[in-house]
């Protein structure tokens, strides 16, 4: 019983103090196994004879282990040390009076059987010593691991962001792989909750080979299992985290409702709950994610609940969730197999509350995803972002940019939010426009993006090959979303610093131009920073390939009006020589090639918005709202609206480096090429106030015009076969799309019928 006697004392300490008997466990005491076999803190009385000295050896364990298990039950039981060790202390403080009752008995039997001897004695300890010895291990591990957190803690704990279900990676691994948590440990803080049931479950494990000491593990772990399993059920069915003494696996931040409001996204959803991955225990790892996501999903539809007033659920959804519940029933229990299926039964015997943990998942889904739908219209939401962002009813575009064409063509920093929105809500406002009646008009907003477009994406695949698999990391389910893509900045979208960007020359607005759009909660969870900033990257494609069709277009319109002139109204001039010999011979020339060269940047653009729009958008929008309607989780919906966006990406051959580096050389011939052209009609149909200017140019002036066309309609020429073949190449492993795309570009065998002469020059 670890009670001093006649015989057997404790050997005092340098100071004359003794370290037995154990009052409390405190930090000064540091202690390990091995002290649990020894006997150099015992004094035994020399004048015992030695036979009896070494039978008492065999004993005084027994006494070391009840110390250690009184000073960790004093200890241990405080109610700073939280739950889980109020449950193990009472789980051992069962087996320490199991343990008395039967030294009493033996005691009982001593004075009452001439006939008993000190070797029946041992033979009634010896089975309890296995179990001493095992209680005292796990006191001392506990409280070393408590020691050490407490007097060197982290500033921060481990976090996991996402746990695959199913998956078979244990909490040592996740918890060096994943970054901080937001949340900061409490100062006296004590390996408990998760923590010890990891530790209780990893020794559970280790002795499969001995079925007593098995046992008593599972009795422990169930026994500590049950206040952790009772915080676990009031987060998945209610929603709250109520856990004073932060043992469990999630944690929480304050935030406040205004920040919510503001920023939804990045400061609620991504941050005030937060899985720490030392404090998950390995029964419980596979479903990390769900049980997250599950709490986090009552909480939104808890608030809105509040915020719109409390509405029952459909009969419907209140049909399907007892449908669930048995199909998880049927499920989950054999989710894992081996060992982890075994540890799992062991928590409660039966491995029901993983049966809980898929049912609540799905009804939090469901009852959130029904909001969403009826409430909050997201369907409807969603063909509203697809008019503005990807231009299906754009009519409103040719309106503003004819409306701001002054304004955009100016340096993107010296524009004129107020009046660029201003003109923009006019144009969507317009009786004629199809977005008039429009009822999410005023969450349309417009801005400027200090980073090109090329540069933006170049950023991106720097960081990673891999843009589809880089913005799948974004979500919560597949929260998405998206993890590698959190490397690309600390906000959650996909920019890069405007500093670091590879042009630093100033662009004028038409590339800087950009839509936000404004959602609330809860369909910020939807159309969260993230997904918004992918179709930012599409409408800013779109507007690209719009803006260069516009140009092409109008220099196309005023050589005609030109020629309407000359051959028409004015016959005469007709047969009139040019104004010099030098644009006589630019007209000779150059003329045809001129035309010709803007008509092939004409077909490639019109191609590109045809194969943008028509191959890429409208195929893949109308599978995801065909997934949708059909979704029965709000994963399903985060998932199919991220896959949505990446596969745009990838098949706007965006997510491609290679092809993205020749598509770009064709823009800036384009962009090259509109000042020339310009240039060109001013020489030959100068108007009244450029008559002397035409007249005073010099063959020289025409060489170098010449010398330069030729340069741009060699690179076109280059840059599209380039561009061809690529396409050709990355057909059969990225998108079959490219081959649709390819055909439309060359489809009468133009760029590859001179390539062997054109790449043999290059």
């Amino acid at each position: 019983m670890g009670i001093e006697g006649k015989y057997i004392t404790f050997v005092p300490g340098p100071n004359k103090e003794t370290i037995f008997p154990i009052q409390e466990l405190e930090d000064k005491h540091k202690f390990t196994p091995a002290i649990l076999t020894t006997t150099d803190h015992f004094v035994i009385d020399a004048g015992l004879d030695a036979s009896l000295v070494a039978f008492a050896k065999r004993l005084l364990p027994l006494a070391t282990c009840t110390q250690i298990m009184e000073g960790f039950l004093f200890t241990y039981s405080k109610f700073t040390s939280g739950f889980v060790n109020h449950a193990i202390g009472a789980a051992m403080r069962n087996l320490k009076r199991e343990y008395s009752l039967l030294v009493v008995q033996l005691e009982n039997e001593f004075r009452s059987n001439p006939a008993f001897s000190l070797q029946r004695l041992w033979t009634q300890l010896y089975p309890t010593m296995t179990t001493l010895l095992s209680c005292a291990e796990i006191c001392i591990e506990i409280h070393n691991k408590t020691r050490l957190n407490s007097t060197a803690a982290p500033s921060r704990s481990a976090s996991v962001l996402d746990l695959a279900t199913n998956s078979t990676t244990d909490v040592t691994t996740l918890a060096a792989r994943m970054g901080p948590s937001l949340v900061d440990p409490p100062t006296d803080w004590h390996f408990t909750g998760g923590g010890l049931l990891g530790m209780l479950s990893t020794r559970y494990i280790a002795t499969s080979g001995d079925p007593g000491r098995k046992k008593l593990h599972h009795y422990l772990l169930s026994s500590a299992a049950q206040p952790f399993l009772q915080i676990l059920r009031k987060w998945i069915h209610l929603g709250k985290l109520q856990d004073p003494y932060d043992e469990f696996m999630i944690v929480e931040r304050d935030f406040k409702k205004k920040n919510i409001a503001e920023d939804f996204n990045d400061k609620y959803w991504e941050g005030r709950y937060r899985i720490r991955a030392d404090a998950v225990p390995p029964f419980l790892a596979p479903y990390a994610d769900k049980i997250l996501l599950t709490g986090k999903y009552l909480n939104v539809y808890s608030e809105c609940r509040e915020s719109h007033g409390a509405q029952e659920l459909s009969a419907a959804a209140a049909a399907t969730a007892a449908e669930e519940a048995a199909e998880a029933a049927r499920n989950a229990v054999a989710a894992n197999a081996g060992v982890l299926n075994e540890l799992v039964k062991t928590v409660d015997g039966t491995g029901a509350y993983i049966v809980e943990i898929e049912a609540a998942y799905r009804q939090a889904n469901r009852h959130l995803l029904e909001f969403l739908m009826t409430q909050k219209h997201l369907l409807a939401r969603l063909r509203s972002i697809k008019h503005y962002f990807l231009l299906d009813m754009s009519d409103f575009v040719d309106h503003f940019l004819d409306l701001a064409a002054v304004e955009l063509q100016k340096p993107w920093q010296q524009v004129s939010m107020g009046k660029l929105q201003s003109l923009l809500d006019l144009a969507i406002r317009n009786p004629a426009s199809a977005l008039c009646q429009d009822p999410w008009k005023e969450d349309i907003k417009l801005g400027m993006d200090p980073v090109p477009l090329f540069d933006q994406l170049t950023g991106i695949l720097k960081v990673s090959s891999d843009l589809p698999a880089m913005a799948r990391g974004g979500t919560a389910a597949g929260a998405g979303i998206d993890r590698s893509a959190s490397s690309l900045s600390s906000s959650a979208d996909f920019r890069t610093d405007p500093s670091a960007a590879t042009s630093k020359k100033t662009y004028h607005a038409i590339a800087a131009l950009v839509f936000w759009y404004e959602v609330d909660f809860p369909l910020s969870l939807v159309f969260s920073r993230r997904a918004i900033t992918k179709y930012q990257m599409l409408f800013r494609n779109l507007v690209q390939v719009r803006h260069l069709e516009r140009q092409l277009s109008a220099g196309w319109a005023a050589h005609g009006q030109q020629l309407q002139r000359r051959y028409t109204s004015r016959p005469a001039a007709a047969a009139a020589p040019a104004p010099n010999d030098a644009l006589a011979h630019l007209r000779r020339r150059m003329g045809p090639h001129v035309t010709h060269l803007r008509m092939q940047m004409l077909a490639f653009v019109e191609s590109l918005g045809y194969y943008l729009t028509h191959d890429v958008i409208e195929p893949h929008h109308a599978a995801l709202e065909a997934r949708l309607a059909a979704a029965s989780t709000v994963d399903d919906v985060l998932t199919d609206l991220h896959d949505f966006l990446a596969t745009c990406i990838k098949d706007s051959f965006m997510g491609n480096e290679r092809l993205l580096h020749y598509y770009q050389r064709l823009v800036e011939r384009i962009h090259q090429f509109a000042p020339l052209h310009d240039l060109f009609l001013k020489w030959l149909a100068p108007s009244a106030g450029n008559i002397a200017v035409a007249e005073a140019v010099t063959v020289e002036q025409v060489t170098i015009y010449e010398t330069r066309f030729r340069r741009i309609q060699d690179a076109w020429y280059r840059y599209m076969r380039l561009l061809l073949e690529a396409l050709k190449e990355y057909a059969s492993t990225e998108s079959n799309l490219y081959l649709v795309l390819m055909h439309r570009l060359d489809f009468n065998g133009f760029y590859s019928g001179e390539r062997e002469g054109v790449l043999a020059g290059m």
